[in-house]
């Protein structure tokens, strides 16, 4: 057996007629159509072509390019948010950073400081510099007023320490208490 063949006039004869035709057609013109250097390209791209330019009109949006503009547009406005987080969170670090560092410092400064106190003569010095304390048999004169001759008064570090009877202090409480 053959295979069939549609009858004449029928949609899909007219159909293979004018594949047959188009192929008929583009074989005689194989010879004038110039091919892009890529050997691809089809008569009308030959047509349409000049050979300054090639492809659609320079600047013109294309859809692929469109599609790639907006991916990039919407990357963009979904990471900036995180972005601006992720550079505050860095900003904080560098802070707390050299918080510790300075708070380090303290710690070494306070550190040799309190190993000082292990020496015996320093904490005598201390505690005759900071408590106005004396050994035993020492007499300490603490002056302030004014110097004899001269307008400056000398800065002392404490109060005056002198001795008066509980009722003589008392008077003199109430009388500075008056001015």
């Amino acid at each position: 057996m053959s295979p069939r063949r549609p009858r004449s006039g029928s949609p899909l004869s007219r159909q293979l007629e004018a594949a047959a035709r188009r192929r008929a057609e583009r074989t005689a013109l194989a010879p004038t159509i110039r091919r892009s250097p890529s050997g691809s390209g089809s008569s009308r791209d030959a047509e349409h072509s000049t050979p300054s330019r090639k492809g659609p009109h320079r600047g013109a949006l294309t859809g692929p390019l469109l599609v790639v503009i907006i991916f990039v547009i919407g990357a963009m406005m979904l990471i900036a948010p995180q972005l601006k987080v992720y550079m505050k969170q860095k900003q904080e670090v560098a802070e707390l950073k050299a918080d510790i560092a300075a708070k380090k410092a303290e710690n070494e400064r306070l550190t040799s400081e309190s190993k000082r106190f292990e020496d015996d003569a320093y904490v005598r010095q201390q505690a005759r510099d900071r408590l106005f304390m004396v050994m035993p048999g020492e007499t300490r004169y603490i002056v302030t007023g004014r110097l004899p001759g001269s307008g400056e008064a000398v800065q002392g570090s404490a109060a005056s320490h002198t001795r008066l009877s509980w009722h003589e202090g008392y008077t003199d409480a109430i009388r500075q208490a008056a001015r």
